[in-house]
């Protein structure tokens, strides 16, 4: 069940009007905005976290202010992430803000002047070169499923792909001559993102030995060509890990690989496109230098290379 479906369970259960009418319209306006099934339902779950709270202080949806939406976020510190109370803000300026301008609300908007919070910024992990070829290695290429996953694991780290776009992503569009692929992102955003020799040869071959004769659309699939859903490719990233002895998943192949075009001299201007992000200082929170390529970094570009002591 979507979570779009159970909050709607959840709204008739508690038999309240206004809270029923404002989200229907509200989801009305997404689609026509072409949003994405898995968007609208990002938005449901946060929308649910703040209706339960109104729900039990006995506050109406037509009567919340902006005090109460301050009370909430302030009850959320300290007990979630900060880019969790950021995100549920991010969801809450939208669904105010399209209610405004639809000239659905005609209340002060409870929304205005509340910020994101300041939150913490955090070293994310990486996997080294090393790391990442040992779980290549607990990949056995012979078989349908040690290859489908040796492949796997280099579109997340090569092509730095989102899991949701390695899951659903086609051989229609994939480019072998030319070294490049046909991304589609979120927000239904397509890019093209260029493949390593190696990647290339990886997917030539799948396509030949093992893809060749199966039903479905997209590149990985099961061995009867349908596609894996995003939980499975968690469990198989995570299997590879735990017998790699790593803790590995999607997202840190994607962040990982990134790092590293950066520790390369790759610009952040060009990774933005590859990523698929909308903004430059999405990309910048991916990029992560260790201490020993920051010395290094830094003994390059130190002002005080050329003073003569």
């Amino acid at each position: 069940m979507s979570k779009r479906k159970r909050l709607a369970l959840l709204l008739d259960t508690w038999n309240v009007d206004s809270f029923t009418t404002l989200t229907e319209q509200f989801w009305f306006i997404c689609r026509t905005k072409n949003l994405t099934p898995k968007t609208i339902d990002g938005y449901a779950e946060r929308l649910e976290h703040l209706y339960r709270w109104l729900r039990e202080r006995k506050i109406d949806l037509q009567d919340v202010r902006r005090i109460d939406i301050q009370q909430y976020i302030n009850g959320l510190l300290g007990t979630v992430s900060d880019e969790t109370v950021n995100g549920r803000i991010r969801v809450y300026r939208r669904f105010w803000n399209v209610l405004v301008d639809e000239e659905l609300w005609d209340k002060p908007n409870p929304m205005h002047k509340v910020g994101l919070i300041r939150a913490e910024r955090k070293i994310r992990p990486v996997l080294s070169v090393e790391q990442f070829s040992h779980l290549l290695a607990m990949c056995t290429r012979r078989s349908f499923e040690g290859y489908r996953n040796h492949l796997l694991l280099l579109l997340l780290w090569d092509a730095m792909l989102r899991l949701s776009e390695v899951v659903t992503f086609r051989t229609e569009d994939v480019n072998l001559q030319e070294g490049i692929i046909k991304v589609r992102g979120k927000g239904r955003r397509q890019r093209e993102v260029p493949i390593s020799p190696k990647v290339q040869k990886t997917i030539h071959y799948w396509l030949h030995k093992h893809r060749a004769g199966l039903p479905g659309p997209t590149l990985i699939c099961k061995r009867d060509g349908n596609e894996l859903t995003g939980d499975r490719v968690e469990k198989i990233i995570a299997g590879l890990g735990k017998r790699a002895g790593l803790k590995v998943y999607p997202h840190l192949l994607r962040h990982s690989g990134a790092s590293l075009w950066v520790k390369h001299g790759g610009n952040s201007f060009t990774l933005q496109r590859v990523l698929g992000h909308a903004h430059i200082s999405t990309t910048q929170r991916y990029v992560t230098l260790d201490t020993t390529a920051l010395k290094e970094a830094h003994e390059r570009f130190t002002p005080s290379r050329d003073l003569v002591w």
